[in-house]
């Protein structure tokens, strides 16, 4: 580690995976909060996979003394992401013949969301948002009346999965779109994917 200037370099840390180094921070006095003679920071990582990792600490400190420590520790997360909101949860109407209406689920970790019409396990789902950060949403369109109802399920990127008959959400509102009143209708329009 270089140091050049005490106020702004001070630490490295480096955070390695089986796979190669997973983070490296250049840390100054300013990230640290003190207490006595203890310093601490903090740093938090999003779809950190399970498995093995280490950190490396290398500190310097104003009289150019320099010392490391080395931690090694496991991941393993088996928690399943939540799922904290959703929407639409109001009617959706429109005066034109067709409504497109945007699906949006909230996750509390990252994830990859799916949506059914029935409750059925995340691996079953036959609808897939996109977005695999907390931030979910799938567009669907409609040209007929009725209500809408999807059930919505997410997974990590550590393969926990919505999986108990409590852990999941439900999608559901009213759906009004107009008429052409020139034009006879022809049967049924459901709703068809965007």
């Amino acid at each position: 580690m270089c140091i050049r200037d005490r106020t702004t370099d001070y630490c490295n840390v480096t955070f390695n995976s089986s796979g190669g180094v997973f983070s490296n921070l250049t840390l100054d006095l300013d990230d640290f909060t003190a207490t006595d003679f203890t310093q601490t920071f903090t740093v938090s990582y999003d779809s950190v996979i399970n498995g093995s990792y280490n950190v490396n600490i290398s500190c310097i400190d104003l009289n150019n003394r320099t010392s490391s420590n080395l931690t090694e520790f496991n991941v393993s997360d088996v928690t399943e992401p939540e799922i904290t909101a959703v929407s639409p949860t109001t009617a959706q109407s429109t005066t034109a013949t067709s409504l497109t209406v945007t699906l949006s689920a909230t996750t509390n970790e990252n994830a990859t969301c799916r949506y059914d019409t029935t409750n059925v396990s995340y691996s079953s789902m036959t609808g897939t948002f996109s977005g695999s950060g907390t931030t979910h949403t799938k567009s669907i369109t409609y040209t007929s009346d009725g209500t809408a109802t999807y059930y919505v399920r997410c997974m990590d990127f550590n393969g926990n999965a919505n999986s108990t008959s409590r852990n999941y959400a439900r999608i559901q509102f009213a759906v009004d779109v107009g008429t052409e009143s020139s034009t006879p209708s022809s049967g049924g329009g459901g709703p068809t994917t965007k």
